[in-house]
């Protein structure tokens, strides 16, 4: 009797006497290469994980004046979880998980620390970066 190449099946010549042995050996072949192929499908389903909720990660960008108060909040089309913010006097860069956000006045090295946060997609911060007139471009890295 032969076999197959690759996992050595049962294969009968015209000669050959069939065996229930045989056929039992053959299909516990194919249902041992069968498991590890699910199982190897579902590692490798399980390792993509990961990456395919980084994929769903959403940006935003936009622009929004200073208003001049102590604390400004805008709204944003999902929470965020970083917040930069620039003009060309001041920037902020804001992580409203940890509620604090640090802004940068580039032209006297000056830096401060403030608080920030969020309710639901809205983002508060203050009082830095919020010069009444000034135009603040926004970079937002929201939540899946």
């Amino acid at each position: 009797m032969n076999q197959t190449t690759n996992y050595q099946l049962s294969q009968w010549d015209r000669e050959d006497r069939i065996l229930r042995e045989n056929f039992n050996a053959d299909n516990a072949k194919i249902d041992a290469a069968l498991k590890a192929e699910a199982e190897a499908r579902q590692a490798a389903d399980d390792a993509l994980t990961g990456e395919i909720s980084l994929l769903k990660t959403r940006f935003y960008s936009g622009r929004v004046a200073g208003n001049g108060q102590v604390t400004h909040t805008i709204s944003l089309p999902g929470r965020p979880l970083l917040v930069i913010m620039a003009s060309e006097y001041d920037f902020l860069i804001g992580i409203p998980g940890g509620g604090r956000s640090l802004v940068v006045y580039p032209n006297n090295t000056n830096a401060i620390a403030q608080t920030c946060s969020t309710t639901g997609n809205n983002f508060t911060w203050g009082p830095g970066c919020n010069v009444s007139g000034n135009s603040y471009y926004v970079f937002a890295i929201l939540a899946p």
